[in-house]
């Protein structure tokens, strides 16, 4: 999907989002909305992430285990700041029976499978990370 917006202050910093509704009974109703994401345009004075650089691809833990994913955030222009939306990382689970994710990027190990974990940026860049649960021995 691409969003063409023709005319934008390169002075503001722009959400965007998209909502799912629904007629129930004859009434409009909220199903769903998807992750918000920041765009700062041509901005002289904030930049976006260009990319999220991880410590690991991939965790093998045990039932129970924890971990802590460590990111850092590269800019498009290393010289211009980052605005706090954009700075803000979200992290999701694929499968929360087999490993969740709290907002600070802490992995808990639930139950035994696969599943990935997405660290997402402000502007929606994002990298995957595999996670493995084993049984405790």
């Amino acid at each position: 999907m691409q969003l063409v917006q023709k005319q934008r202050d390169n002075k503001k910093t722009y959400q965007y989002y998209i909502v799912a509704y629904k007629t129930i009974d004859g009434k409009k109703a909220r199903i769903g909305k998807t992750l918000t994401l920041y765009a700062v345009m041509n901005n002289v004075k904030y930049t976006e992430v260009k990319k999220i650089k991880l410590n690991k691809k991939s965790y093998s833990l045990e039932v129970s285990a924890k971990a802590k994913i460590k990111a850092v955030l590269l800019k498009r222009e290393n010289e211009k700041k980052m605005k706090a939306e954009s700075e803000k990382l979200r992290f999701y689970s694929t499968d929360n029976t087999v490993a969740e994710v709290n907002a600070n990027g802490t992995i808990t190990a639930k139950g035994a499978g696969t599943c990935y974990i997405y660290v997402v940026a402000g502007n929606g860049i994002s990298q995957k990370i595999k996670v493995t649960v084993s049984k405790a021995k």
